[in-house]
């Protein structure tokens, strides 16, 4: 993003603004250059703005700081009298200082950031003093972005925490693509001169290298940057949490359905939260486990790994992110320590990985088990007939537990409930009313397919409609059809015109938002479709975009940065729908949508969850729904078209903040197209 992009005010008041927050941390993010003169200066400062620090040095910045060092009687007295003052004695008082505002400031995580940046070369320091009386004190910065767009500000701000969180300071912007540009050379060619120390009655020199060393020994905890940088992202959050009532119920009924039972919880209502605290409350009841956690893909697998940390469990993770080379190895340490402790040990795995190499290994072992099956509904028909029968506690977790296939959804839950016991069912109306989920609004933006499409579209509605009244109907072939015939529909080019007719427009906001994609790809591009909507919201919409997709090498890392707003955006594709917590998300826009409940469900969750650190209220859900071509009401296709969209544009108003107005457009495309009346299930086609 470039700084023009940026909305930067000419002057800055910590009293009604907040200086880090509004100008540092937003100009850092999209800088290639960070120069600092401050008359005073403490690592806390540049702590308490490492919001904006750590996307500046992912992109590979560098700090330069010119700052002072207060001197007393006795070395201006050593000056005026022509003596070199002793090195050691302004590296005294440098570390009093740095010592005093550290054990004020209370930063030791974001200290050992600013650390690793000295340590590694990235961060340089050069003391300034004058030879007269009086000290260095100006207040001056200068940010450069990629596109070579300059920001200079001038003000009272020292870079200090008490300067940019409790003074009462003050900043006058400088911008080089305004009429600002002979100034802000003016400064920079300035600052340059001040650091080589050409500038006159301004003594400068390095930072000493003996004070570095004692500072690194005393505050660098991490082994380099990119280790520091994770730790902060990782304990930025308060994660102290207690559970709901309904939760503290879920967990009473498991107990007494004698440590079985299944929760049925609406997708961001806490699920994996629940169940490791039922594993907790269980280990304080009952004699040690084996506890196995089985998943369906490896983002949830470190979700739960996450999660049992945050609440002081260690767990031992197989398949997924962990390599299945040395894993009997493995699996023999986990079975040891098991019989050598006196706690649970804990197993998070995969589904392939459990069932093809655990289940066989634990079954031999007599001890004390427990299955926890996260996504229960994504269990194959032979994973379901293989869950294992000698495990005393059994928990199973869906936010949609229900199959295509009634006796395997029966199945699934026989086996968890192991009695006629109903699963727990904690639903999102239930989660919306109480304040645990967000209210949302919901927002269907209608295209019609183009007729070239459409046409494509019946043909294969027309070899659906013979394959299903065969007598013996081949379903591998009716999938593939159905497949193929739902591609058209999900990769259709007008949505991507609308989508880029929106960030022309720039009515829509993208920030905190993930764009669901479809597959496939633009054939008259030769190009990917999610890299065509990649390449609009960073080119025309100027926002920092990620793709999050089965070929994104580390989706945890990415996550990780997108709720630190080192991303605007992220574009994916499924991998999204599931397993993934991310509360400060409060936007998503759905270019593509299978026509499943499960996955409209699933996605919907996935942007209702609360966020402390945002405080955000209402949450924002973008369909693109197809219609049929302009002027075409009727002919084969037309009314499977309308079924699968209009079914989930229902499902998502449903419960939507504006959902009156929205059913008067559902009103209106259902009596255009002659809908009214029907049942839209008797339409297979």
């Amino acid at each position: 993003m470039s700084f023009q992009d940026i909305k930067i005010r000419k002057v800055y008041r910590n009293k009604y603004n907040d200086i880090d927050k509004e100008l540092i941390i937003p100009l850092l993010k999209d800088s290639k250059l960070y120069l600092r003169g401050t008359g005073y200066f403490s690592l806390g400062g540049l702590a308490s703005i490492a919001d904006g620090l750590i996307p500046y040095i992912k992109n590979g910045g560098n700090i330069k700081i010119v700052t002072s060092v207060e001197l007393g009687t006795t070395e201006k007295d050593i000056i005026k009298k022509g003596e070199v003052l002793k090195e050691e004695q302004i590296n005294k008082i440098i570390e009093a200082e740095i010592d005093k505002v550290i054990n004020d400031e209370n930063v030791q995580l974001s200290l050992d950031l600013i650390t690793n940046l000295i340590a590694a070369s990235r961060l340089e320091i050069k003391i300034a003093y004058l030879e007269s009386n009086g000290i260095y004190h100006e207040k001056i910065g200068f940010f450069q972005d990629n596109e070579n767009n300059m920001v200079c500000f001038i003000g009272s701000t020292n870079e200090t925490f008490n300067g940019y969180n409790r003074n009462i300071e003050s900043a006058v912007t400088l911008a080089s693509w305004k009429e600002d540009i002979l100034e802000v050379q003016e400064q920079y060619d300035y600052f340059c001169s001040l650091w080589e120390g050409n500038e006159e009655d301004i003594k400068v020199y390095s930072f000493p290298e003996a004070l570095s060393k004692k500072i690194l020994k005393k505050y660098k905890k991490s082994e380099n940057i990119d280790v520091s940088i994770r730790n902060n992202l990782d304990n930025k959050k308060d994660d102290k949490k207690s559970l709901y009532p309904y939760q503290k119920e879920a967990i009473d009924q498991f107990i007494n359905n004698r440590y079985c039972h299944f929760y049925e919880m609406a997708t961001g209502t806490g699920k994996t939260y629940t169940a490791v605290k039922t594993i907790k409350k269980l280990s304080e009841l009952e004699k040690k486990k084996m506890v196995v956690i089985i998943v369906p893909q490896k983002d949830l697998q470190v979700q739960w790994e996450k999660a049992l940390i945050e609440e002081g469990l260690e767990c031992s993770l197989f398949g997924g992110v962990v390599s299945n080379i040395d894993w009997t190895e493995r699996l023999d340490d986990v079975i040891l320590d098991y019989m050598a402790n006196d706690m649970d040990e804990i197993i998070v795995s995969t589904y392939d990985t459990y069932f093809d190499k655990l289940h066989s290994e634990l079954k031999n072992c007599d001890f004390e088990k427990m299955l926890i099956c996260d996504e229960a509904h994504e269990l194959s028909a032979k994973q379901i007939s293989l869950l294992p029968k000698d495990y005393r506690y059994k928990l199973g977790l869906s936010a949609t537990p229900e199959r295509y296939n009634e006796n395997e959804t029966e199945a699934i839950l026989k086996y968890f409930l192991n009695s006629k016991t109903e699963t727990f069912m904690y639903s999102i109306e239930e989660a919306i009313d109480k304040g645990y989920l967000a209210n949302y609004k919901y927002f269907p933006l209608f295209v019609h397919l183009d007729r070239d499409d459409f046409e494509k579209y019946g043909k294969l509605t027309k070899r659906l409609v013979v394959l299903m009244n065969k007598k013996v109907r081949d379903e591998s072939e009716i999938n593939e059809v159905r497949n193929n015939r739902s591609l058209i529909l999900k990769k259709s080019h007008q949505k991507v015109e609308l989508l880029k007719k929106m960030l022309i427009e720039n009515k829509h906001d993208f920030t905190n938002s993930v764009v669901y994609c479809g597959q496939g790809k633009n054939e008259v591009l030769d190009i990917r479709l999610i890299d065509e909507v990649t390449g609009l919201l960073a080119n025309i919409g100027c926002l920092r975009v990620s793709q999050f997709t089965s070929r994104t090498e580390n989706r945890t890392e990415v996550l990780r940065e997108f709720e630190n707003k080192y991303y605007d955006t992220l574009v994916a594709i499924k991998c999204f729908d599931q397993g993934v917590d991310v509360p400060m998300l409060d936007k998503i826009y759905i270019m593509a949508s299978d026509g499943s409940l499960k996955q409209t469900i699933q996605r919907r969750g996935r942007v209702l969850r609360q966020c402390k650190e945002t405080g955000k209220e209402i949450a924002y859900i973008f369909d693109f729904v197809i219609l049929p071509p302009e002027g075409v009401f009727e002919g084969l296709g037309v009314r499977g078209i309308l079924n699968c969209e209009l079914s989930r544009v229902k499902e998502y108003n449903r419960l939507a903040l504006n959902k009156e107005k929205n059913q008067k457009e559902v009103d209106f495309f259902e009596s255009v197209y002659e809908m009214e009346g029907e049942d839209e299930e008797s339409d297979e086609y």
